[in-house]
Order: C-alpha cells, then sequence, then structure tokens
C-alpha cells in the first residue's frame, strides 16, 4: 500500500468516525428512539369506526396510555376533570376516593374538550383504579352519559387489582351499550405501554396492522 493510499484511508475513516458520532448525537437528541431491530408496525383504524378517548387522570399514568391509544388510532381525545381539584397527597387522595365509594358520592366535572359525543361510535374510557372501583367521577360522568348503541372499551391504570369491578359496573351505569373486554396497565408501566395497547385494540377489532 502506497502513502497516498494510506491517507485516503485513514481521511475516509476520519469522516466515517465523525460522521457516526454525529448520527448518534442526533438520536441521543430524540432520547435514543431510533430502533433498528423492530419495525414500526403502522396501525389502521377499520372503515365506519370514528373513536373518541374520554379519560379521567390524576397521577398521569391513565393520560399516558390514552396518548398511546390516539398515536395508534388517531381518535380524538377529552379529558373528565373535577370542579374542585382532588388533593395531591396520596394519603389524603385515598381517604378521599374511599369516602367517596364508601358514601356513592358523585363529584362534580367538567370535560376539557369540545367535542359532540353523538359523532363518535367508539368511546375508550380511561381511568385509574381507585378504592378497588372506577372512581367517583367516572360514575358522575356515566350518570350524564350512557352511550346507547355505542361501544365502550374501558382502559385502567392500577396497581395489582387489575380492572376491578370496572367492567360489570360499566354493563350497569351503560346498560345499552356495547362493553368491550378492558384493558389494565400497571400504573408504573404506563410509559412503556404501547405493545400491550396495540394487542388489545386488535383483538376487540379496533385497529387492524396496514
Amino acid at each position: 500500500m502506497n502513502k497516498n493510499e494510506i491517507v485516503h484511508r485513514a481521511h475516509a475513516k476520519g469522516k466515517f468516525s465523525h460522521g457516526r458520532r454525529e448520527f448518534l448525537r442526533f438520536a441521543s437528541l430524540f432520547g435514543g428512539g431510533l430502533v433498528f431491530a423492530k419495525p414500526f408496525l403502522a396501525m389502521a383504524r377499520p372503515k365506519g369506526m370514528k373513536m373518541l378517548i374520554i379519560y379521567f387522570s390524576h397521577s398521569g399514568n391513565t393520560r399516558q396510555v390514552a396518548r398511546e391509544i390516539q398515536a395508534l388510532t388517531h381518535a380524538e381525545m377529552v379529558e373528565i376533570m373535577p370542579q374542585i381539584p382532588f388533593p395531591e397527597n396520596y394519603d389524603k387522595l385515598v381517604e378521599l376516593a374511599e369516602k367517596q365509594a364508601s358514601e356513592h358520592y358523585l363529584p362534580a366535572f367538567k370535560v376539557e374538550g369540545h367535542v359532540d359525543f353523538n359523532d363518535f361510535n367508539v368511546i375508550f374510557l380511561g381511568f385509574p383504579i381507585w378504592a378497588y372501583t372506577m372512581p367517583m367521577i367516572i360514575y358522575s360522568f356515566l350518570d350524564k352519559h350512557k352511550f346507547a348503541g355505542k361501544k365502550i372499551a374501558p382502559f385502567c391504570t392500577q396497581m395489582g387489582s387489575g380492572l376491578a369491578d370496572s367492567e360489570d359496573r360499566l354493563k350497569e351505569l351503560c346498560p345499552q351499550a356495547d362493553i368491550l373486554p378492558g384493558l389494565a396497565i400497571w400504573g408504573s408501566k404506563a410509559a412503556e405501554s404501547s405493545q400491550l395497547v396495540k394487542d388489545w385494540l386488535k383483538n376487540n377489532g379496533l385497529c387492524q396492522q396496514e
């Protein structure tokens, strides 16, 4: 190998190393979100389905799952919020949740987002599990909205109780709706729920692989 070839190869190697460093720096700016071993599987909404995500989230875990669903279905999304904010302190929140459940108290709520529920035929309904049931604010919401003739796909975040009694309560509260099998995600795993959400959507016929 002559001197010119050695210089050319060293220069090319230097350019490659620099380019690789720049690429890795670029990838790190986006949270390492470039994955090569697993191709992205795009999901398509079945024809005729108009979807809406309605959720209540206190800690943010249920909101995270709602966003995963939205990313895969492109559904519109609104949030249920209490008129009087719930306590941030965990012990006080548990006390309030248990008190509301035992007294069947329906707290006042508001919906953040402007949609006409009549425009949709599939409702994704999300909530955390509190006191082994849905938060009473969900009962408040469903006291006003029965979603007759629509599909309701419940999803929850929880710490070991699974869906608890939520599916049975939904059938009681919305007797003319079609309650689909629900999805329960561990609260601490909400940010890693994408594959579970995909499988659930496909099993319920709510999306299909393109």
